[in-house]
């Protein structure tokens, strides 16, 4: 038996005792009206439709300001008497015996909207649902989930964002379902990834003009001295690695690895020149169709995927030794905590994750200056940030898409969705020299090696982390 608990806000609970006063005052009305004289009747009628129009206002104005609360709700899953229990507040509201074995999950389009959709079925075809209508390029980080519909109460409800029991009862019915069973289809019904809780089938607007950007820059940095891929082309004991990858894994031969955020490929392609059995996903299609060139090019056997991280589940089905990404990645996603479940899901039990990252303490520093400036917050608020660059980091190429979008990240944030995401942390490090003049003032030591006078703040961090 497993219980699931979340928090919601009710709003509009004494809707239905307001309507009950609203009837009662025009049953009463009416029934005056039938009992006097006409010339009283139209009085009546007058009088009566000032009130009931006032009532009516108050009830709306009251509905909207005056009936929220917030309430715990959990559900309770018994596998084996085969019910689903719902409580409020510890309450127990009603018991749906030998539910069918299925749930759904669903977002169907419409032109501009989209309807998020959650449903368990009882034997006899009765539905309990939530649901969600927002407009399509809403960030679902910024959501509300309203109205909701718990049971056939017809209360209307307001969820808060992203209750994560929704999701883990939903996986949990899922676990439960069985072939004779499976999921009806829908017309231009998207099947939803069960973890992926912050992210739709199509990118949202940040993604997209992001993705834009990372096409436009993926050519030009292939060709930037930055990443020397001439000098990696011609000489085949190169490898695109700093020596804090290289050591991630120690001996990689015959191990498959998987590689997230893959750009171009250089660095997967790195470690199937040490030996392993690589993948590398990528959400920017010229990217990894530059990275597929280069495997053929130089007989360099790896697989290349084209993804978004949140939908990853549904466009690679293998479980891998190694699960690898490094620098300048996770600014990127708006999830922490879902990136770590999908790294947890396509690791091997006993599987080792590594990150070597920039570090986000000096992330907040503004890098237009010559001295330490705080400009940018540390703690993030789920929000992403808008920048206008023209220039790619690797290169002095203008670009066309230089609108770009990234989120903050506290490094209590990522090791804490590391551990909960079911992984336990062997090793973690800091680092006081960054891959690439992070700061105008900072000094290059040597190619991939940029200090600042004192190492007074750290720069870079790597974690290295093993599925329990």
């Amino acid at each position: 038996m497993k219980k699931f608990e979340g928090e919601i806000l009710f709003e509009g609970e004494r809707i239905a005792s307001t309507w009950s006063w609203i009837i009662l005052f025009i049953i009463v009305s009416s029934v005056i009206c039938f009992s006097i004289s006409t010339e009283e009747t139209y009085v009546i009628i007058a009088i009566s439709s000032i009130i009931l129009i006032s009532i009516i206002v108050a009830f709306v104005t009251y509905s909207k300001y005056y009936t929220k609360s917030q309430k715990k709700v959990a559900f309770e899953i018994n596998h084996e008497k085969r019910t689903f229990a719902i409580y409020i507040n510890d309450k127990h509201i009603r018991t749906i015996r030998h539910f069918k074995y299925k749930a759904e999950l669903r977002i169907v389009r419409g032109l501009n909207r989209v309807l998020f959709y959650f449903s368990v079925y009882d034997r006899t075809d009765q539905e309990y649902y939530y649901f969600q209508l927002f407009d399509i390029n809403q960030k679902i980080n910024d959501l509300k989930f309203n109205p909701v519909a718990i049971l056939s109460m017809m209360i209307p409800l307001t969820v808060e964002t992203h209750p994560s029991f929704i999701w883990d009862t939903y996986m949990e019915l899922k676990n439960y379902s069985t072939n004779k069973n499976k999921q009806k289809p829908v017309d231009e019904e998207d099947k939803f990834s069960p973890f992926a809780s912050t992210t739709i089938k199509s990118y949202t607007h940040e993604e997209e003009k992001n993705r834009a950007r990372w096409n436009e820059t993926a050519e030009i940095n292939s060709k930037s001295d930055f990443y020397n891929l001439e000098a990696f082309k011609s000489n085949k004991d190169c490898l695109a690695l700093d020596k804090i990858e290289k050591s991630a894994f120690g001996d990689v031969t015959g191990k498959s690895l998987l590689h997230l955020q893959c750009h171009f490929g250089m660095s997967t392609l790195s470690f199937a020149r040490m030996g392993a059995d690589v993948t590398g996903v990528d959400f920017s299609d010229k990217a990894i169709n530059l990275a597929q060139s280069l495997s053929e090019e130089l007989s360099i056997p790896a697989n290349f995927v084209r993804s978004n991280i949140y939908d990853l589940r549904e466009n690679l089905s293998e479980k891998f030794d190694c699960v690898f990404t490094s620098y300048g990645v996770l600014t990127w996603l708006k999830d922490i905590p879902e990136w770590a479940r999908i790294v947890t899901h396509f690791l091997k039990p006993g599987g080792t994750f590594f990150i070597s990252e920039f570090h986000p303490f000096a992330g907040i520093f503004d890098d237009e200056t010559e001295k330490f400036q705080i400009k940018y917050p540390y703690f993030p608020d789920g929000k992403p940030m808008r920048f206008d660059d023209e220039f790619s980091y690797a290169d002095d190429t203008k670009l066309k898409n230089t609108e770009a979008y990234e989120w903050t990240h506290s490094l209590e944030e990522i090791l804490d969705s590391i551990l909960k995401a079911g992984l336990q942390i062997q090793e973690y490090k800091e680092y006081s020299h960054a891959r690439y003049q992070m700061f105008p003032f900072m000094k290059r030591i040597k190619r991939g090696e940029y200090r600042v006078e004192n190492d007074p703040i750290p720069l870079m961090f790597s974690v290295k982390a093993t599925k329990i």
